[in-house]
């Protein structure tokens, strides 16, 4: 199962800002429109996956960017 985090910028601080548990179209533009409308600017995307054998995270910020 694929888990999407979101981290944002705001004020001078990082934080994540948006989680889901679906890795989505949809999932994606909810998390834009949220960062938006709570004035955040989002500095990095990150996909989390689990297998059988193993758990893997892979940043996706210049996809989730420009989709």
């Amino acid at each position: 199962m694929n888990t999407l985090r979101v981290y944002g910028k705001k004020n001078g601080e990082e934080k994540m800002i948006f989680s889901t548990l679906a890795d989505t179209p949809a999932s994606i533009r909810r998390a834009k429109k949220t960062a938006k409308q709570h004035g955040y600017e989002i500095t990095k995307a990150v996909r989390a996956g689990t297998s059988a054998t193993m758990f893997r995270e892979q940043d996706v910020t210049e996809y989730f960017l420009t989709t």
